[in-house]
Formats: C-alpha cells, sequence, structure tokens
C-alpha cells in the first residue's frame, strides 16, 4: 500500500509552492534577459510584477512616455557610464515603472491606429511612427518573458491576444504611415527578411545632371581604391535618366542600373531629386549600404567606414554639415522640437538643437547627406530609414523642405525622434580650396571658394563633394571638364556654441590654429586628385541625353543650305563636342570658350545632325574656291566635325548618332563618314600626300615625346646657333631640337654645325611638304606639322628667354587645352584689311575671341589692337586631334597671305584657325610690353618686346639682339635692358606704343615696370658670354 505524500513543511501550502516556482521563473528570465541585454536595469521582473500602481506618478505627456520606454528598452535605465547614454530620459530617476507607463502607450497605439496619422502635422506624425516602432520592437525584438508581462497588465486575456493586438497595432500603423511600401513588401517584417545579413555594396541616384559625375565616381573607386563591390544605380524613370544612359550604366563591370518607379511608386512617380535618396537606400538589396551622391570624391577608401567604432556600435554613421547659422533657417531646430519635445542627451548636447533659442548661434545646418553608411539588417535602423522615407513624402516634404534644407536632415530627425540611438562624425564640414591670405577673420587666413570636406573618425581627410573636382558640372561635359583650383584642406573639430568660422557669404572657412585640423594638397591628396582628373579625361564617355520613343530622323533637313544658318549650327554642334551644354549663364558668369548654346535652350545634337550630315555630303565635292573664305571656313569645320565623329568619338556616341543618320549600321556610318574626310582633305589640304595618306596617320605619328622645333630663316643662322646654345647650357635642355629649313637656306657647313650638336636634328622642309618651295612664309606651320614629337614648342630664332621654357607644358594654362599663345603688342594702326578678313569668315565668334579687342576692333570707331598675336614662340599638343586639324587650317590661312595681299596673316593665322575650327585656345593674360632704357619721353625704348608668363612674370623677349650694321661688325645688344615693362593690364582704349627717332616706346603705369634684377641680370650675362665665347 503507498504511503500518502506529506504536506511540505513548514506550512509551505500548494499555493505558496506555486509562488515560489513563479518568482524562480521569473529570475531565471530576468537573468537571461540581462545575459542578452547587458545594458539593460538590473529591476527584476518579479519586482515588476508586484508594483503598486497606486504609488506611482505619472505626470507626463505621451511623447515623455514613449521616449522614456524606448530608453528603458535601450537599457538605459541602469547604465553607470553616462557618456555612453542616448536617450537620457530615465537615467537620474531612482525609481522607473515601465508597467505603469505601458498602458497609457498600449492605450495611445491603439487609439492612433484607429485613427490614422496626420501627414502634415509632424508632432503627431512622430507619436504615430515612434508608437509602431515601440509595438514592432515587442512583437521581434523583446524578450518573450518581459512581454508576458506586459500582457498581464493589458486588456486581453491571454498572451496570444496580446501579441495579436500588437500585430494589428503594427499593420495598421505600417498602412497609415507607409502605404507606399506594400506595392513591393507585405510588411516591414517582410522587408526586413528579406536582406541577406553579409550583402555589402554602393547605391546611388542619378540623373541626367549628374551622368558624368557617377561614371567618374564608379570608375575612380573601381581604379583607384580597387573596390570590387557592387554598385546600384537608381533613377526615377527616362525623364530623369535617358534610356543610353540607363543602357551604358548596364554595360559597366558590377553595376545594376534600377528604375525606382519600380519601387514605391505611390511616392516615387512624385517624386523629386532630393527625396529619391532615402527611397533608393530602401529599395536597394544590400543590406549593409553605402549610399553615395555622384558628386562626392574620396581620399581614403569609403569601405574604411565599414569597420568604424561608431558604424559597428549603432549600424549608421551620419557625417556633419558646414556648423553655420542663419536666422532664415531657425525654422528647422523650431521643427525638431515640435516633432520631439523630450529630445535625446546626444541631440542636446549638439549645436542644432540649442539654435532655436534667441540669441544663441549654434547652426542651423547639421547633417550632410552626400554620403550615407548603414546597416538595414538591424531592425532599428531600417524603421529610421523609413520614416526618414516618410519625410521625404509629397505630403510630407512641401512642410520639411521649407523648414530644412532638402534631405538632409530628415535622416538624424528620423533617428532621433524613433528614440534609435546614431552618432555623428566627430569634425563639423570643411573646406578644400584655396589658401586665401587676403581674406582673414580675426587674424586666421582662411580656405575659401572650395568644396565641402569631411574628416573620419580618425580627424584625416576622408571625402568631399559638391561636383567632385569639377567647376560648374552642370553647363560641361566631355571633354570640357573645368577643374577646381585645390591646394588647402581645413576642418575645425573644436568649436564652440557661439563660434562661427564661415564667412565671405560661406565661401570661406578660418583656417584653425591646429595644425592637426589643416593639410595643404600634396602627396597622397595631390596624387588621388592627379588620378581623378585623368579619369575625366581620358575614361569618363560622352553619351547623349536620348528619348528612346523619338525618331530623330523625321526632323525636316535644309532644303538650301544659308550659310549663315550652317555656320551658326556648326559652331553649336562643335561647342557640343567641346562638352558645353545649352544652358543659359549661371549667375552671370560666361562659358569658359564657345557660348553658342548659351541661349539655344532647345538644341540637340540628334535635331542638327541631319542637317550636318546633308550639308557634309554635298560640300565634300564642291571644287575648292580660294577666295571665298566663308565657303572654305565652312568646309573645313565640317571636316573637323566629321573627323570628331569618325575617329574621335567613343563607340556609345556613335551608336546614338546613327539614329539620326540616313545610314542603318555602325559600320555603313563610319565608313561614310571617312569617306568624306578623305575627299575634304583633298579639296583642303591636297599637299599633305606624299608624307601621309591622310591626316589621322600624322597623328598617329605624334603620339608622344617633347621637342623643340625652330623655323630657319635664311641670315639667320647665328641667331639660331645662339637660340640652340643658350637652350642647352643656360637651361640645360636635353630634349631634341628639330631646325627645319628651305633648300637653299643652310650652307652645307652651317648644316655641318647643327649636326654635330647632340640631339640636334635638320630637316628639309621641301623634302616633307614640297608645297612650302612656293609659299616660304608657312615654313613654321609645315615644321610643326612635320614634327614627329606630340608636345611642341616652335621658337623663332630672335627670341632669348629668362626662365626654361619647358616649364609651360605643365602650366594650367597650357593643359587646358593643350595649346597656349601669346598676344603682341596692343597697337591701332588703322588698317582693317585682316580684322575685316577675320570678321568675313566667321560669323559668330566664340565667347572668348569676341572679348579680344582685335575682334572688337571691327566695330566702327573701335580702336582697340591692329593685331593679337605674336608666334615667336607656340606651345601645341598635335595629339589632340582639335589642335592638330587647327594647325592644318592654319597653315591654309597662311598660304593664303599673297592671294588677299595681306602678310599679317601668317602671323595671326594660328589663333585664326583655332577660332574659325572652334578650337579652345588660350592667350597668356598679357599683351607685349617692351624691354630698355629710360627715355625723356617718359616711356621704356630699345629694339624688343617682352612677353610675360601665364603668372605675369618676365618670361622672353624678341627683337633685335644682333646687329650687323656696326662698323665693329656683329654686336650683341640685350646687355642695353635696364628696365621691363610688362604689359599686364590693359583697356580698350589704351595706346600705349609709340615712336622716339628709331625706338619702339611704351609708356606704363609705374606698377607695370620694373628694373631688371639679379636673376635676370645673371641670365643677360650669359647670353653675353655665349654671344662671345660660342658664336
Amino acid at each position: 500500500m503507498r504511503k500518502p505524500i506529506a504536506s511540505p513543511p513548514n506550512g509551505l501550502n500548494k499555493k505558496r509552492l506555486t509562488q515560489l516556482v513563479v518568482s524562480g521563473l521569473l529570475f531565471v528570465a530576468t537573468v537571461a534577459y540581462l545575459v542578452a541585454y547587458p545594458d539593460a536595469d538590473v529591476m527584476s521582473l518579479s519586482d515588476f510584477s508586484s508594483i503598486d500602481e497606486s504609488n506611482i506618478s505619472l505626470n507626463g505627456s505621451i511623447d515623455l512616455f514613449q521616449v522614456q520606454f524606448l530608453d528603458y528598452l535601450n537599457g538605459e535605465f541602469t547604465m553607470r557610464d553616462m557618456s555612453s547614454i542616448f536617450g537620457g530620459s530615465i537615467t537620474n530617476q531612482t525609481f522607473f515603472n515601465p508597467h505603469a507607463t505601458w498602458k497609457y502607450i498600449y492605450s495611445h497605439s491603439k487609439d492612433v491606429a484607429a485613427a490614422g496619422c496626420d501627414g502634415t502635422d509632424f508632432h503627431k506624425l512622430a507619436l504615430c511612427a515612434r508608437a509602431h516602432l515601440i509595438a514592432y520592437r515587442l512583437l521581434h525584438e523583446a524578450p518573450k518573458s518581459f512581454v508576458r508581462q506586459l500582457a498581464r497588465v493589458s486588456p486581453e486575456k491571454s498572451l496570444r491576444a496580446f501579441r495579436y493586438s500588437l500585430r494589428k497595432v503594427v499593420e495598421s500603423l505600417e498602412q497609415h504611415l507607409y502605404p507606399w511600401l506594400f506595392s513591393n513588401f507585405k510588411s516591414v517584417e517582410k522587408m526586413h527578411n528579406s536582406l541577406k545579413p553579409t550583402f555589402v555594396g554602393i547605391t546611388m541616384t542619378c540623373g541626367n545632371t549628374h551622368f558624368y559625375l557617377a561614371q567618374h565616381l564608379i570608375v575612380s573607386l573601381q581604379r583607384v581604391f580597387n573596390v570590387s563591390l557592387p554598385f546600384e544605380v537608381f533613377y526615377a524613370g527616362e525623364n530623369d535618366l535617358s534610356f543610353d544612359r540607363v543602357e551604358f550604366f548596364k554595360s559597366m563591370p558590377n553595376v545594376t542600373v534600377v528604375n525606382l518607379h519600380s519601387y514605391f511608386s505611390e511616392e516615387t512617380m512624385r517624386g523629386s531629386t532630393w527625396s529619391y535618396k532615402p527611397f533608393a537606400i530602401l529599395a536597394s538589396k544590400f543590406s549593409k549600404v553605402l549610399f553615395m551622391d555622384p558628386d562626392v570624391a574620396f581620399f581614403i577608401d569609403p569601405r574604411s567606414v565599414l569597420q568604424s567604432d561608431i558604424f559597428n556600435k549603432n549600424g549608421q554613421i551620419f557625417y556633419r554639415d558646414r556648423k553655420v547659422w542663419s536666422a532664415d533657417r531657425v525654422s528647422g531646430p523650431k521643427l525638431l522640437h515640435e516633432m520631439n519635445p523630450y529630445l535625446s542627451q546626444y541631440a542636446r548636447a549638439g549645436f542644432y538643437a540649442p539654435s532655436q533659442a534667441e540669441g544663441v548661434h549654434g547652426t542651423t545646418e547639421e547633417m550632410e547627406s552626400g554620403f550615407i553608411p548603414l546597416d538595414k539588417n538591424r531592425p532599428l535602423v531600417l524603421l529610421s530609414l523609413l520614416f526618414a522615407a516618410k519625410l521625404n513624402g509629397h505630403k510630407e516634404r512641401r512642410i520639411f523642405y521649407e523648414r530644412t534644407w532638402g534631405d538632409k536632415e530628415s535622416y538624424w530627425f528620423a533617428f532621433e525622434t524613433l528614440r534609435v540611438p546614431y552618432a555623428f562624425n566627430p569634425s563639423y564640414a570643411g573646406s578644400i580650396g584655396v589658401l586665401d591670405t587676403k581674406r582673414e577673420i580675426n587674424g586666421h587666413v582662411s580656405v575659401c571658394e572650395g568644396k565641402h570636406l569631411h574628416a573620419n573618425e580618425k580627424m584625416l581627410p576622408f571625402w568631399f563633394h559638391d561636383g567632385s573636382i569639377l567647376v560648374d558640372y552642370r553647363r560641361y561635359g566631355p571633354p570640357l571638364f573645368n577643374f577646381a583650383d585645390l591646394n588647402h584642406m581645413a576642418v575645425h573639430h573644436n568649436i564652440s556654441l557661439e563660434e562661427q568660422v564661415w564667412h565671405d557669404g560661406m565661401a570661406c572657412i578660418k583656417r584653425p590654429v591646429d595644425s592637426h585640423q589643416t593639410w595643404p594638397v600634396q602627396g597622397h591628396y595631390s596624387d588621388i586628385i592627379e588620378k581623378y582628373k585623368k579619369i575625366f579625361k581620358n575614361e569618363v564617355v560622352e553619351v547623349l541625353e536620348i528619348s528612346s520613343n523619338v525618331d530623330y530622323k523625321s526632323y525636316d533637313k535644309l532644303a538650301n543650305f544659308d550659310d549663315d544658318n550652317v555656320e551658326l549650327l556648326q559652331a553649336q554642334v562643335l561647342d557640343f563636342f567641346n562638352g558645353e551644354r545649352p544652358l543659359r549663364p549661371l549667375d552671370g558668369k560666361s562659358v569658359d570658350f564657345g557660348g553658342s548654346l548659351l541661349d539655344a535652350p532647345s538644341f540637340h545634337l540628334l535635331k542638327a545632325w541631319p542637317q550636318i550630315e546633308a550639308y557634309a555630303k554635298k560640300v565634300s565635292t564642291i571644287t575648292f574656291n580660294p577666295k571665298d573664305t566663308i565657303q572654305l571656313m565652312l568646309q573645313a569645320r565640317t571636316h573637323r566635325i566629321l573627323y570628331r565623329v569618325g575617329f574621335d568619338s567613343s563607340d556609345w556616341l556613335v551608336r546614338q548618332i546613327l539614329r539620326a543618320s540616313r545610314y542603318r549600321s555602325k559600320e555603313q556610318f563610319i565608313t561614310s563618314i571617312r569617306s568624306i574626310i578623305r575627299d575634304l582633305e583633298t579639296n583642303l589640304y591636297p599637299w599633305i600626300s606624299p608624307y601621309i595618306q591622310e591626316i589621322s596617320d600624322l597623328r598617329k605619328h605624334s603620339a608622344s615625346g617633347t621637342a623643340i622645333v625652330i623655323a630657319f630663316e635664311k641670315g639667320r643662322f647665328l641667331h639660331t646657333k645662339h637660340l640652340v646654345v643658350t637652350l642647352r647650357k643656360a637651361f640645360r635642355l636635353k630634349i631634341p631640337i628639330e631646325v627645319y629649313y628651305g633648300t637653299e637656306d643652310l650652307s652645307d657647313a652651317e648644316l655641318e654645325y647643327f649636326r654635330s650638336i647632340p640631339n640636334v636634328a635638320t630637316h628639309n622642309i621641301n623634302s616633307i611638304f614640297p608645297i612650302v618651295k612656293d609659299f616660304p612664309q608657312s615654313l613654321k606651320h609645315f615644321a610643326i606639322l612635320g614634327s614627329k614629337h606630340r608636345y611642341v614648342l616652335a621658337i623663332d630664332p630672335d627670341v632669348a628667354f629668362f626662365k626654361n621654357p619647358t616649364q609651360i607644358f605643365n602650366s594650367e594654362l597650357f593643359n587646358k587645352h593643350g595649346n597656349l599663345f601669346f598676344h603682341c603688342r596692343k597697337r591701332w594702326t588703322g588698317d582693317l584689311k585682316v580684322v575685316d578678313f577675320f570678321s568675313q569668315m566667321v560669323a559668330h565668334l566664340s565667347s572668348y575671341g569676341f572679348n579680344s579687342l582685335f575682334a572688337a576692333s571691327s566695330e566702327s570707331g573701335a580702336s582697340g589692337s591692329s593685331c593679337e598675336m605674336d608666334p615667336g614662340i607656340l606651345f601645341i599638343d598635335k595629339n589632340i586631334s582639335a589642335n592638330l586639324l587647327s594647325l592644318f587650317f592654319a597653315a591654309k590661312i597662311s598660304m593664303m597671305s599673297g592671294l588677299f595681299q595681306l602678310p599679317q596673316l601668317e602671323v595671326e593665322s594660328f589663333w585664326f584657325a583655332a577660332e574659325a575650327l572652334r578650337t579652345p585656345y588660350s592667350f597668356v593674360p598679357s599683351y607685349a610690353g617692351g624691354a630698355g632704357l629710360k627715355h625723356p619721353s617718359g616711356g621704356i625704348c630699345g629694339q624688343r618686346t617682352l612677353h610675360l608668363d601665364d603668372q605675369n612674370r618676365p618670361f622672353w623677349i624678341q627683337g633685335k639682339n644682333m646687329d650687323f650694321s656696326g662698323k665693329d661688325g656683329l654686336k650683341f645688344w640685350l646687355s642695353d635692358i635696364h628696365l621691363l615693362a610688362g604689359h599686364s593690364l590693359f583697356d580698350f582704349d589704351d595706346q600705349v606704343w609709340y615712336t622716339a627717332g628709331k625706338s619702339l616706346c611704351i609708356k606704363l603705369p609705374r606698377s607695370q615696370v620694373s628694373v631688371v634684377d639679379g636673376q635676370q641680370k645673371r641670365m643677360l650675362a650669359l647670353f653675353d658670354a655665349i654671344f662671345k665665347n660660342d658664336i
């Protein structure tokens, strides 16, 4: 017989035993919770269940209850390290009752879930978003034991009913807050579950305006930093990014292109440029997203951010904008307070939140959204991103953008509103630009006219934005990219609340005293920028903005070609090929060179092409009339346009132009274009054979190398000898020197002398281009064409230099277009024959040419300058096809000087040709000055002209350096130079040249006159010694 079970000892009855078991289970659950959440409070769940709510004071708003509850869920109740606390609403409280608080939060959540959320009332919108976040966290993140405890104090009768109610709250609030989500995902939970935790990639949004910048960013990250991550390029339909540009991105390695309208179409179909960004990040397949604007550029591999402390702690890192305060932007901080009456401790410690207070000037710009790393695999980050997208919705952004600047504040506003811990990089944005000692603030020099620069956590320059390294990127495309002057960097880390470091209309930032916050752009940084420039120049491809549903062949062609219409159309097409775009001037600025597209917003290359093609076919067979200068120019322009398409265009551009052509295949098109090119070359330049068969052959021969070319004139042997020796001895130049001469210009002894000098070659120009025998005035042109080197410095024999002339090849002005010209003396003779010749040939001058004093001289009553160019020296990059074609046309013009009895044509022909063919060119920013002695008339007189370099420093002189007329025989004259007059400042009517006896004199302000200094005296003495000892 089994014995009955004895009663528990000490009166431990069944009810008491049950209580002990429950308490033990609660204790175990508490320990498990604390293991999982080590920063959570140590208040046990048993204590939580036994609280007497009648002793709890609930004085406060639902905002406070929500943020306290969220801070509690974030584990702040018992945190001891105050520096690690984010929210701070319960930190200093000795007792916090989440149990009692939950009742109010839960009741409010069900109310707003039923009533909906007003998108125009940002305070109520914030309450809704927090209600959704709390319910979502309890369903998917909070420990089950904690949820059970909340269920016990909720009106539902079971845990299942409680969870069902929570789910309904979540579903209802998601419908109210994010109705656009459901076109692609059934819920936020499903969206989160679709992510692959380890999938990392780079995401960007791109429209037509930023197409070239996006190209550059992708290529530069892949080439410079060896980034192998996948890229996603989002665009908002064909009106945002044209069909062929979409196809181009698809052809790039490791790049996926996504039409954002296929995601969240209810919103993205009504989006705007800024608002696309958060939706693109949401739509991205990547769980860890490195979002970048197309105009950013990096000094450090952007993947390094994935290892940063901030990112690993919070799953995000934000970068600050410039610390600037504007009264017009105080509405932003006020909006933040309206949404969040109880800001986090982190936000209150910043400079943005206090800026709403009267008299407090912190910052009204907090975040820069050009680079946003986010880990969407973290539910709180994903929920914050959803709310950021909500703030950029078509209804919400009308208010949000009015009170802040675009999308950029929406991301941290969302994190702050949802009480999701976040952090900014420590420093505010600085600048990379030009160190300007003239613009000081409180004794500090400034970095001005630059890009916004951001440091990383280690305070090293990390990334910058605002057009990458370009200036005016909206107005230019390849190959005409204007690079910004970036020589100095500054960021500010330690800034006080009141300190304002930006000035001059926010164009300059005061350079910090701390050297750790300021850097010259050199070493690693300058190397990176040079690599970026090469990628822009060599690898960014022209792809036109083309609609896939337009038949460009349907445009009417000109039945009767009017010369003026064709000339303007050709100018517009060439300006387009030079990189200019049909936009009006920005901020009153003019374009860099052409300008024909400024007032032609409807211009499209494919609309123009049928007319260009038809005209080319017509003129290719017309026999050249040597006196019809207009037809000559139109033929030469036609040749340049076709050459650009037939030899210098990317496959993408050719295939696009093919749409507007009468040809069906690319092969037929290119074959036809090149056939017309050969016909035009036969008409225009018949003398190129037998040296070359076609101009494209010459370009292949001139692909590399640098040489000095001297066009030898009869009777100039000693001048040439002196020039060669001084280049070798004075400047120690070892590059090849080529002397070109006519058949009877040099004696055998003179030839033998030049051949005896190492690396000096002589060439009989008549054996290369026999036509020169009949046109000796064109010797220099054909000498440059005959050289097999890419970079050519052509020098007249009577030139002497104050500095190494080859340094110009490294100058910014030369590298801008691959050429550099020098002005002649600014003088007006009243003879307008050459001016008239030029103005009749070119009806529509470039903006650059129109502003010249020479072009202005054709106007009635004008007295600018009767000459424009001094060809004593020329710098040319022949590998640039536009320069090479201009050289051929310059030779053609110079050969016409006898026909028109205009000897000055050979002098002006180089820039005439560049202007006529719309080839971008540059003059140094000064006219020729004088070198000599002070004259009683007040001027500086002599027989030489002085030319300044691109920095307005004395560079070279030309004129009477040797004299054969004296009784003592040959005399060297450079020793009589005591004063230099550099004509760097001039106006239209200022005539400064006059004659005094046999001397040319120039009278200039004292500021432009200098005494020959020590270095210049030593050079002149060296020239004299070479003359005496070597000549």
